[in-house]
């Protein structure tokens, strides 16, 4: 949750003790939903499962990209080609 308020700048929409929270840009319900039902403690999934492997940030223009990706690198993440992994090792990308 961290992650996704703190450094890209969601805003919690809603929680659920440690066990999940559900974050949105511009008030919508949630845009991401993350918990910890079956997945606390696990390893990643192994190629050829179902799995999150990517997904897209949308955002409004050049402006706010530059905004996030100096957040990612205060944070000490590494930004490759538009993209960042998140503390799940999941792939995000960022457009607009």
């Amino acid at each position: 949750m961290t992650f996704y308020r703190d450094v890209l700048g969601f805003g919690l929409m809603a929680q659920l003790g440690v066990q999940a929270a559900f974050l949105a840009a511009g008030g919508y319900h949630h845009h991401i939903g993350a918990n910890t039902w079956e997945s606390a403690g696990a390893a990643p999934p192994p190629p050829g499962t179902a799995a999150l492997r990517r997904a897209t940030i949308v955002l409004p223009d050049a402006a706010e990209r530059d905004r996030i990706f100096e957040r990612l690198a205060a944070n000490g993440y590494a930004v490759e080609d538009s993209a960042v992994r998140d503390p799940s090792g999941n792939a995000l990308v960022f457009a607009f």
